[in-house]
């Protein structure tokens, strides 16, 4: 039961991470931000939300590191996930 909940906390803290970095990443591209240091400057209101949003959990994840260590976990689990369904057939 613990390992369960543990395994969707990691996938959940991939997911985060992963998207904020996809979300930085798109607005920088398509909504015309530049990142200078620690901020984000966008043209366009829900650019800059996005990156906002993207620039807080990816500092958390800098600063503290726990986010990063449960999306390593989320990398762990999917990939024994994958080998396991290859194995399997």
């Amino acid at each position: 039961m613990v390992g369960k909940i543990f395994r969707i906390v990691c996938y959940v803290a991939l997911a985060a991470v992963a998207g904020s970095i996809v979300a930085l990443v798109a607005a920088t591209a398509f909504g015309g931000c530049t990142q200078s240091g620690e901020s984000v400057a966008c043209t366009s209101s829900l650019a800059q939300h996005a990156a906002n949003g993207a620039n807080i959990v990816l500092l958390t994840t800098v600063f503290t590191g726990l986010p990063m260590l449960l999306a390593l976990g989320g990398v762990f689990f999917l990939a024994r996930a994958g080998i396991r369904s290859v194995l399997q057939r």
